[in-house]
């Protein structure tokens, strides 16, 4: 097979496996609960999303760098043991993809496919010259929410305990009160965008690029990779800090300014940081190679090859057009929260919702209300996710803060009359103290929601009857003596009531009348 006969094959096949991935060309995985954010800021900073057109780009481009490599390595013997567990885990997850309707896991689908064709028709030769550019990919795969949930709010906390920890050192009187820096007369708080996560996720990819493009060594790689979420980390505090300094940062432009100079700043840290990786260990950056003597082929092998993959990619491509999607659940039709608003003689009083607090917390459906009990005030917040909505996942630390502000002082398990537990907390604040019952219905275990919610299985024939719950009951802690006592009284007969009534919720029984709260 001549050089011309080889890169018509790469071709060819190229467009048979771009051909079965067509629906990730539009692919555009828009950030999900910054609807209190500027849509500019929301794009660059927020935690979850990504730029998949500036990823295939890139990805493109190194791909057209290794193009020799690539084609020089066509009708080498076939690497089986790699090739046919990827290409079925690819398709597969392709066809899940169409079937549910979640073009993000097209990604990691076209990453499995594109190795398993370097693997079948170059074997190992062409999976080392492929491997860079398609595992790029991955970058384009945004975050599962369940990950992020995970991570967003710790950073969120921790940004805010060194931005505090920074004022103190250069002499300013700060407080801190969890993700809230009060400084002089106005206060800051750390928001999702403001955590740090994209800035790190970004340096991240920066640093894969950059070692990839100067062609370091692979200790020097591990060493970027491993630094630049320091770094992200560094520069995202030195954004926050910018931030409450500035007069004009609450204008969204100058946000967004600070923003992306902070970003050219994080590269350019990279940048250094490599050079001095480089002095450290007296190497230089290593040119290119030039492609090697082509491998003794086998044409009649290696024509069956392609003949075989160009097939099935056809096939996989006219399957996922021709299939109908599967139908998804009417949202619509789950049952009504079906909470009194008359309890013990008190009627509920409606209280609003901090959305931008929430953030990437999935939340389809939301009932908030405070009654008066025992001559206290006693708040009840109960957020429902339907799970369709793979961008949010309900599971978040943040379900049980009553507010922003508070830390945590002590957390354990309370029981209730029906031998169940709930999980409760003490939090404070600047001047309060509020007792907390937190717990779940119709969740599992953290590892098993994030398959879930990385693999949109709450889409297809895998969901799960009902919807989500997070349940949140809340009451002042006096100074006084017996305070604590009488919070937790209130607190448990208000538990009990609750999951007796959100039972048929989280069990998916429907109304009659499909209503939503």
């Amino acid at each position: 097979m001549g050089t011309r006969q080889r890169g018509i094959v790469l071709l060819v096949v190229a467009a048979l496996v771009l051909f079965i991935h067509v629906d990730i060309a539009d692919f555009d995985p828009e950030p999900y609960g910054t609807v209190s954010i500027d849509s500019a800021e929301a794009e660059l900073f927020a935690p979850a999303g990504g730029s998949p057109i500036l990823i295939y780009a890139v990805s493109a481009l190194l791909f057209a760098g290794r193009r020799r490599e690539i084609v020089a390595a066509l009708g080498a013997p076939a690497n089986y043991g790699v090739a046919l567990p990827l290409l079925v885990a690819g398709l597969g997850l392709g066809r899940w993809a169409d079937h549910v309707a979640a073009p993000e896991l097209l990604v990691p689908a076209l990453v499995c496919v594109g190795l398993a064709a370097a693997a079948l028709l170059g074997g190992t030769r062409a999976l080392r010259a492929v491997a860079v550019p398609t595992l790029f990919l991955i970058f384009a795969f945004p975050v599962p929410a369940a990950v992020v949930n995970l991570v967003v709010w710790p950073l969120q906390l921790s940004t805010a305990w060194s931005a505090h920890l920074t004022l103190g050192l250069m002499g300013f009187a700060a407080e801190r009160f969890g993700d809230i820096v009060l400084l002089d007369d106005h206060s800051f708080m750390v928001i999702e965008t403001c955590s740090g996560m994209r800035m790190i996720e970004t340096l991240v990819m920066a640093s894969a690029l950059y070692a990839t493009l100067f062609y370091r060594r692979p200790g020097q790689v591990v060493a970027l990779l491993l630094l630049a979420p320091v770094i992200g980390y560094l520069v995202n505090l030195l954004r926050v800090l910018s931030i409450i300094f500035n007069p004009y940062a609450e204008w969204s432009t100058v946000h967004e300014t600070q923003g992306v100079v902070m970003l050219v700043l994080g590269v350019l840290l990279i940048a250094g940081l490599d050079h001095l990786l480089a002095r450290r260990d007296r190497a230089r950056p290593r040119p290119p190679r030039a492609p090697a003597a082509s491998p003794p082929t086998d044409p009649g092998s290696a024509n069956t090859r392609v003949i075989a993959l160009s097939t099935v990619l056809l096939a996989a491509g006219i399957a996922n057009f021709a299939a109908a999607p599967a139908s998804q659940p009417d949202a619509a039709k789950l049952r009504a929260f079906d909470i009194p608003t008359q309890i013990a003689g008190s009627k509920a009083r409606g209280r609003k919702l901090d959305r931008q607090f929430y953030g990437s917390v999935g939340i389809s459906r939301w009932l908030h209300r405070e009654y008066d009990f025992l001559g206290e005030p006693v708040a009840v917040q109960i957020l429902a996710d339907d799970r369709l909505d793979r961008r949010g996942s309900l599971v978040s630390a943040k379900n049980a803060i009553p507010g922003r502000g508070l830390i945590v002082v002590s957390h354990d398990t309370a029981p209730l009359g029906d031998g169940s537990f709930v999980d409760r907390y003490l939090f404070a604040g600047r001047n309060k103290r509020i007792l907390v019952y937190h717990w779940y219905e119709g969740v599992r275990g953290p590892l098993e929601e994030t398959v879930r919610n990385t693999f949109a299985l709450e889409r297809g024939p895998t969901r799960r009857a009902g919807a989500a719950l997070s349940v949140r009951l809340s009451t002042p802690v006096r100074e006084r003596p017996d305070a604590l006592e009488e919070a937790n009284r209130r607190l448990v007969g208000f538990a009990e009531e609750m999951r007796r009534s959100l039972a048929p919720v989280s069990r998916g029984q429907e109304a009659r009348d499909g209503g939503t709260t």
